[in-house]
């Protein structure tokens, strides 16, 4: 139960009309309202005309009594109220003998919604407590609002609404922000690696939680997507509690689809407890809970590695690498055999909370509530033995005061501290004759280990090393963080006759204190390259808390600071009872990441400019910001809603758009820092191995064959980025109380996210001995060639989104959203954008977003079975048993086929032909080098294939892992770009039915014990991933090679290339494998 005293956003309010019963208003009715649960009054007065609002009010049940002079009086009990729900009660009063005692719809939750133009649900305490969810993980249950999507799994960091990207989110925990600072979503580490932790927020202290999807008041934003506002539970005038264990076993499950003979273990058991209650009745009251989480779970692991007949062709100098490669099976490539592993990942997580709320008194009310988990995982990587190794502590804190001053004004202020500890590290087995302390090794052209979506996919092979993904330019041994952020806030509500009027601000310091733990990653092209021991990189990254040569040998972490100021007005206007005009202001400014000590190192893209503290060496003082912000970020909301007195006020018709902004990732914005230290990526006579202490020592800032490779930001990249949104929906209160809405759901963003390269190719020489070729570069050899990151992205989403609900707090409860839409655009906005194909054309790479999901369908249903046996022993067993599932489907998400390409080839002298290395006879070069990629870029793999006409890119073959058609793709014309369109193929749909049956047995009134069975996935569907969508570079003249315009064929694209390798999750989450899951908990 939830005190008075909760942030305006998770607050609640009834308003309506008081009338007699000829229909006559009734002046300046009194009306007072109880919270049945915890005694507390509040009493107003309504306007002259009857009309009456109270807000400000906890999700809670209340009783109203309303009374008029010369009439009798009226009560109305048990009206549920939700999260941000508006609720309408009008109120008859009859003569003075007859008193009117309501018992409103028997616990009904849902409403139509006069009060704006948002479109959004509520999920209540019954379906927070009772619906399967695969893990038990809060933000699976976001899948019930309109416009949402699932990539599958169903953790935070893959839900996205309405075509926004994942990091325009805002997740609050009570009023306060609940990200994880350098990401949006709560348990990311560094914006790059999402994690199995799922205890962030407990369900045990989830009262209840709303989701605004689109087209929110003025009083949501710092960001352009969903709104998620989560309500914990608190103490009440009676002890509450339980205590549970959730069990969960491999032997009760189907096979994953890849397990081989042997199933993939499973062990899982999520257990704890909590209780609630009085200290002092009606005034004081508390409320604690603790979860723990034990998991260990099987994965089947799956890449290609060299084949042995490859093995014995290798040049003898690395020989001793590819002994870190385990032995596969043959596959249609002579050089590249499928290896598996049957690995296993463990994570120990202990979550502890507890609230106390205080009703000071009539005026003043106050609570205090801290979160805080501990989670530690150790999660198998690659098939070569590989694992990271991580510790996360997030913590979440508020408090809040209350003030009552009158029955028309009332306040809210907030402190709130939010914070996120995580540490990574990368492990790997030990390889006889290798150093592994540092480094990671790929021949799929690719220097960053695949991250999370929006960033690349895949090629199916096997990485060596130790190393964990950094960034998407970088790996490293791990990246500390310890990060917070501070809020005060404070909310104003005034209500002056028919105006509902709210006044808030808030401003938030955050703070980031990291260091960048480097190491060696060497990148071959392809598996030829990588047995004639040629790499196109070796890229050497020293560590950020070393003596910075950039920074006139600066040592120690860096610690970053910015913050955010907000406003926001707006005015809910009664204009008539059955018409509302929603409009508001909001005001947002972030102010620009800096460091403490001046300690960064930022490239101006455009101009090829460093600024840092070492001089000479830097061009511009280590004070120059690194991006912009505008502070001209007004956003204006309007919603207007109409309720036809002669549709009998069941019928709604609402309208509404504003303009709304998002900083977007945090971890986009700390460039320079990433920038900070001894660094080198060598690109000419290189091999493995190296010894990175002689690449780094004597590190000569000025050397014009540095090879270094900051990241970098565009000269004119601005934040925030800016959303137009725009609504248009009917809604219908249908028989049985259930409530249908259909709408139109359209946005625009503008100063989108974007990604592109510099220092590009500009010409190429020729080494007339050897024939090797050497890139010349726009800004010289004293840079190597640089991702930056920049603004002015441009995306359009249009969609229908169709909800049916009808929740009550017994009986039937169901939910249906549909969604039908499409997200076009040059980017996907923030932390989805690939690196564009043409650096000098953000608007070649216009196509389908990276999450561009056409359709998508969830479902849910509780029922309470009415069978109620007369026989007491029989009714124990059989009566009362309550029933449900959750239906999750949508199509496939968006493929970005790329191919492996080098930015230098080879044209034989006479015959044209194309080769990846010089070649020299007799003393005579026999080829002439030319540029393959268009001003470079391969570092970025971001270069699409040519398309070939009249071939269906998909397989149709018996065998369902085989998907995406090679023949269907040609390698591209040197130094032209290929003409496959951004995203341009969808991969597999996903479909899964969870159900669920529980039955409480009572002991006495208060105490009872409840059983529940859950079976996820019920029918056991195999839900896919994307398959490896890389293109192997293929070049030449060789068997199983090609030239360009000619089509791929499965062996020469490589093994893995369009193959089904997993499932959407590979353990526990949405996308898994059929599992079943037993629980039994003690209630009193």
């Amino acid at each position: 139960m939830i005190s008075w005293s909760h942030a305006q956003i998770d607050s609640a309010r009834i308003a309506g009309t008081v009338s007699d019963a000829t229909g006559a208003v009734i002046s300046n009715p009194a009306i007072t309202i109880k919270d049945e649960k915890t005694g507390q009054e509040r009493k107003v007065v309504g306007d002259e005309r009857g009309y009456y609002v109270i807000s400000n009010l906890a999700p809670s049940t209340y009783t109203i009594r309303a009374q008029g002079s010369g009439l009798g009086p009226a009560d109305y009990a048990q009206i549920p109220l939700s999260v941000g729900q508006e609720r309408t009660l009008n109120i008859v009063l009859q003569p003075a003998s007859v008193a009117t005692e309501v018992t409103v719809s028997g616990g009904d939750l849902t409403v139509i919604d006069t009060s704006s133009a948002a479109i959004g649900s509520n999920i209540n305490s019954r379906e927070v407590a009772t619906l399967p969810l695969n893990g038990r993980q809060l933000s699976q249950l976001y899948l019930l609002a309109p416009g949402a999507q699932t990539a599958g799994g169903g953790s935070f960091d893959n839900i996205r609404f309405s075509g926004r990207a994942n990091q325009e989110n805002a997740v609050r925990f009570d009023g306060v922000e609940a990200s994880s600072i350098i990401d949006a979503s709560p348990g990311n580490l560094n914006g790059e690696i999402s994690t199995g932790f799922r205890l962030q927020n407990s369900l045990e202290t989830v009262s209840e939680f709303r989701v605004d999807s689109s087209n929110y008041p003025a009083e949501f934003g710092t960001g352009t997507a969903g709104q998620i506002s989560v309500v914990s539970k608190s103490g009440s005038n009676d002890y509450h509690g339980g205590l549970f264990e959730y069990l969960r076993n491999s032997s009760l499950d189907a096979r994953n689809f890849f397990d081989g003979a042997n199933k993939t273990p499973l062990r899982l058991n999520q257990f704890g407890g909590s209780v609630g209650g009085p200290i002092k009745k009606d005034k004081l009251f508390f409320f604690i809970a603790q979860e723990s989480l034990k998991q260990r779970a099987g994965l089947n692991l799956i890449g290609t590695v060299p084949s042995a007949s490859a093995r014995a062709r290798a040049v003898a100098s690395v020989q001793p690498l590819l002994a870190g490669y385990p032995a596969g099976t043959p596959t249609s490539n002579p050089d590249l055999d499928l290896a598996q592993r049957a690995a296993s990942s463990s994570i120990d997580e202990y979550f502890g909370s507890f609230r106390l709320d205080h009703h000071i008194n009539d005026k003043f009310t106050q609570y205090i509530r801290y979160n805080r988990d501990q989670g530690y995982l150790t999660q198998p990587l690659d098939v070569t033995g590989s694992n990271q190794i991580v510790t996360g502590v997030p913590q979440n804190v508020v408090y809040t005061l209350q003030q009552v001053y009158n029955a028309t004004i009332i306040n809210e202020t907030k402190f709130g501290f939010n914070g996120n500890k995580t540490r990574i590290n990368g492990v790997t087995p030990a390889i006889p004759g290798v150093d592994t302390s540092a480094f990671n090794v790929s021949f799929t052209g690719t220097v960053a280990i695949p991250g999370i979506g929006g960033q690349g996919a895949s090629a199916g092979a096997a990485s060596l090393g130790n190393l964990v993904r950094s960034n998407s330019s970088q790996n490293g041994r791990g990246q500390p963080y310890t990060n917070y952020t501070l809020s005060l806030i404070d909310n104003l509500s005034v209500i002056k006759k028919e105006h509902a009027m709210k006044f808030g601000f808030e401003f938030r310091p955050v703070r980031l204190y990291t260091d960048r733990q480097g190491g060696t990653t060497y990148t071959y092209p392809n598996i030829t390259a990588l047995l004639a021991n040629q790499p196109t990189s070796i890229q050497v990254l020293g560590d950020t808390s070393a003596p910075d040569p950039w920074n006139n040998n600066a040592t120690g972490n860096r610690f970053l600071k910015q913050y955010y100021l907000i406003f926001y007005a707006q005015d809910e206007w009664k204009v008539r009872p059955n018409l509302t005009i929603n409009y508001g202001l909001r005001y947002e400014y972030y102010h620009p990441l800096t460091e403490d000590r001046n300690l960064s190192v930022f490239f101006n893209a455009d101009t090829g400019k460093l600024a840092c503290g070492t001089t000479p060496g830097c061009d511009l003082p280590n004070t120059t910001p690194w991006y912009h912000s505008s502070n001209l970020n007004f956003g204006p909301r309007l919603g207007i809603s109409w309720t036809p007195g002669k549709l009998h006020n069941k019928t709604v018709f609402r309208v509404g758009g504003g303009y709304y902004y998002g900083p977007g990732q945090t971890e986009d914005q700390v460039q320079p820092i990433d920038s900070d230290r001894a660094t080198r990526t060598l690109t000419t006579n290189i091999a493995w191995p190296i010894i990175p202490s002689q690449i780094l020592a004597g590190y000569d800032v000025n050397s014009p064959t540095l090879g270094y490779q900051p990241r970098a930001y565009g000269n004119g990249y601005r934040l925030p980025e800016k959303v137009l949104s725009y609504t248009a929906s009917i809604q219908q209160e249908l028989p049985g109380n259930a409530v249908l809405t259909v709408a139109y759901v359209g946005s625009q963003g503008r100063n989108l996210f974007l990604r592109s390269w510099t220092n590009g190719i500009v010409g190429v020489t020729t080494n007339a001995a050897t024939g090797a070729g050497a890139a010349i570069l726009q800004f010289g050899s004293r840079f190597a060639q640089i991702d930056y990151k920049t603004s002015g992205g441009t995306d359009h989403y249009d969609s229908l989104q169709t909800t049916l609900n009808r929740r009550f707090g017994k009986g039937l409860t169901a939910g249906l959203q549909w969604t039908y839409g499409h997200s076009i655009g040059n980017t996907g906005g923030s932390n989805e954008a690939q690196t564009t194909q043409n650096p000098f054309n953000f608007g070649q790479d216009r196509g389908n977003n990276a999450f561009d999901v056409r359709q998508s369908v969830n479902v849910s249903v509780l029922y309470q079975l009415p069978v109620n046996p007369k026989m007491k022993a029989a009714n124990f067993l059989v009566g009362g048993w309550e029933v449900g599932g959750i239906y999750n489907a949508r199509t496939g998400l968006p493929i970005d086929v790329t191919v492996s390409r080098p930015d230098i080839v080879y044209q034989i002298n006479g015959t044209n032909q194309y080769v990846q290395a010089p070649i020299v006879t007799g003393g005579v070069v026999q080829t002439t080098a030319v540029i393959d990629n268009p001003y470079g870029g391969a570092f970025r793999s971001n270069r699409r294939p040519s398309v070939v006409s009249g071939v269906d890119p998909f397989l149709h073959t018996g065998d369902k892992r085989y998907f995406l058609n090679p023949a269907a793709f040609t390698f591209p014309q040197p130094g032209q770009f290929g003409n496959l369109g951004r995203y341009a193929l969808h991969g597999p749909g996903l479909s899964q039915l969870d159900f669920t049956a529980h039955k409480k047995f009572a002991i006495d009134e208060k105490r009872n014990f409840e059983f529940r069975a859950e079976f996820y996935n019920i029918l056991n569907r195999a839900n896919f991933a994307n398959s490896p969508a890389v293109l192997a570079t293929g070049l030449g003249t060789a068997s199983n090679q090609l030239q360009p315009g000619q089509p791929y064929t499965s062996a020469i694209a490589g093994a893995a290339f369009g193959v089904f390798n997993s499932t959407v999750s590979k353990d526990v989450g949405l996308g898994a494998q059929r599992q079943i899951q037993f629980s039994l908990r003690f209630n009193f």
